[in-house]
């Protein structure tokens, strides 16, 4: 369960960065009129639907093996995070519809450049959400509320709710970050025009 957990922490994470930084790179393209942050936010977006549909798998799988590992644990968790999980599916699948409307929609939304910039922030906004809601439940089992748990307010706020968000946040942005930095870096020793040469130490940079 730990392996299941952590591998899909690693993907998601990724996506998470990912996806903020493409919708925030498409926005600056349109403030700034300068196709690289076009070009660059395009590439975040066919590379997080390669990512995702991977990383979804394993979030699946790891629940199945909870249920049927640890029924008792899933039957009380499950009763005191109701709302929290049910949220998580119904974003789960917000999540899926969006990424790829982001994706599929790109050179027919390129005349309506504000619209499509939306749909990226939408995205991002689902994709937050989700994380701070599984937050709930992880900071939960580190530090549970004092008071009883039907307190939904005591619950979803435990000591470690808030410090965990901001962590996750930071740590989402950076990591993903370094990864594309370091795609960067490859791509830029890899190419053979300088134009792509140009583009690739930007992007490593930026």
């Amino acid at each position: 369960i730990g392996a299941l957990f952590q591998s899909h922490a690693l993907w998601a994470a990724f996506v998470i960065g990912l996806i903020t930084m493409g919708a925030t790179s498409e926005y600056l393209g349109v403030l700034t009129k300068q196709p690289r942050y076009d070009r660059f936010a395009k590439g975040t977006a066919i590379t997080a639907i390669l990512v995702f549909a991977t990383g979804s798998f394993t979030p699946i799988l790891a629940v199945l093996f909870l249920i049927t590992l640890y029924p008792v644990f899933w039957s009380y968790i499950q009763t005191i995070m109701f709302w929290v999980l049910l949220a998580e599916a119904f974003m789960f699948i917000g999540e899926i519809i969006l990424v790829y409307a982001w994706y599929a929609s790109w050179n027919k939304l390129a005349f309506r450049k504000t619209l499509h910039v939306a749909l990226g922030f939408t995205t991002v906004i689902l994709f937050i959400g989700q994380m701070t809601f599984i937050n709930v439940v992880g900071s939960y089992l580190l530090t549970p509320a004092l008071s009883a748990a039907q307190n939904v307010g005591a619950t979803y706020f435990n000591p470690t709710f808030i410090a965990l968000n901001m962590h996750r946040f930071v740590g989402n942005m950076s990591y993903a970050g370094f990864l594309v930095a370091g795609f960067a870096a490859l791509a830029y020793l890899r190419s053979t025009r300088e134009s792509n040469r140009e583009f690739w130490d930007w992007a490593g940079h930026w």
